[in-house]
């Protein structure tokens, strides 16, 4: 029996970028960004699975154009329970919704601050079960409010959104998300706003979820760290392709590329390894006229003439590890 839930080939996404004013008048084109190049990724039933990555590595579109919600020139395929989720329209594209839920970023902007708790949580009720009693979605959120801890739920229930702290919030947005029991969550950075205090809390809730309803998350974060903490793969971003992909504990023990380090050499911590000061980043100066082949030339400590001349691949070096590197094997 397949397990996968979802999956992604070779997906290509390209923004165009508005030219100004003062460039109109010259005639000059308008210019694109490659957000996400050919990437290709795997999400199983019941697994959660990081992207990680600083800003502008595509994580955030990557998720977004899972869930069909970018409006960008997009290349590639993305196949949910085997149906290509680009190709769904009409009923079938509301369907998908309802499976595949997102939780943004910033708890204080996702939320309407005219509604209260209850209203928000079982919104998607009033979409996608119309059908159904008002008794009947009562119980419905507040089963949702109670699997997220807001509990007594009548403490919540009438509550505004500036009633609540900002780990509240969120929760009130994971309940929203999970009210229709989907299949597939996003979530985007959705603790990077909270206090640290509160941030396990969330992802407790988060691995809690996960095993009460079977639900699937890609987790998007700059924070590796946290990646390990509550993924079962970890799959690492840089400009727009994935540089290693593995568990998380290899991600996290055993990181191969220098990227990956980089990312794990970023982390606080109160004892600098050895292998956290090996791990820095260069400024390589390069010819404009060059194209550059490995996406990370400039700023790796490993760079050869090799990745000037050809692209690595995304290389299986160990069972269900991959890098994309020729000097992985540098022991840098």
């Amino acid at each position: 029996m397949d397990n996968t839930l979802v999956t992604i080939q070779n997906l290509s996404v390209v923004y165009t970028l508005k030219t100004s004013f003062a460039g109109w008048l010259k005639g000059n084109k308008k210019r694109t960004l490659q957000a996400v190049d050919d990437l290709s990724l795997t999400l199983e039933k019941g697994e959660i699975l990081s992207l990680v990555g600083e800003s502008g590595s595509g994580k955030t579109t990557t998720g977004r154009a899972l869930l069909r919600l970018i409006k960008e020139k997009v290349r590639g395929s993305i196949h949910f329970e085997g149906r290509d989720v680009f190709s769904l329209n009409g009923r079938e594209l509301k369907e998908f919704r309802k499976k595949a839920q997102m939780i943004f970023q910033d708890p204080y902007q996702s939320l309407n601050p005219r509604d209260t708790v209850s209203r928000i949580v079982g919104e998607s009720l009033d979409i996608h079960h119309r059908e159904l009693s008002a008794e009947k979605k009562r119980e419905m959120v507040t089963q949702a409010l109670e699997w997220c801890g807001l509990k007594p739920v009548e403490r919540f229930w009438n509550r505004f959104p500036h009633e609540l702290s900002g780990g509240q919030r969120q929760r009130v947005a994971i309940a929203g998300a999970l009210i229709l029991k989907p299949q597939l969550v996003v979530a985007d950075e959705p603790v990077s706003m909270l206090d640290a205090s509160v941030r396990l809390d969330i992802l407790g809730l988060l691995n809690d979820l996960r095993a009460q309803i079977g639900v699937s998350c890609l987790f998007i974060t700059h924070d590796l760290a946290l990646a390990w903490l509550i993924s079962d793969r970890i799959a690492v971003m840089y400009a727009g392709a994935i540089v290693e992909l593995g568990s998380a504990e290899l991600i996290a023990q055993g990181a191969l590329h220098p990227y990956s380090k980089a990312l794990i050499a970023a982390q606080p911590s109160a004892t600098a390894t050895k292998e956290r000061k090996r791990a820095v980043l260069v400024d390589r100066e390069v010819d404009p006229v060059a194209k550059t082949f490995c996406r990370y030339y400039r700023r790796c400590p490993l760079a050869t003439s090799q990745c000037l001349e050809e692209a690595p691949g995304l290389l299986e070096v160990h069972p269900g590890h991959f890098v994309r590197c020729f000097n992985w094997r540098t022991d840098d």
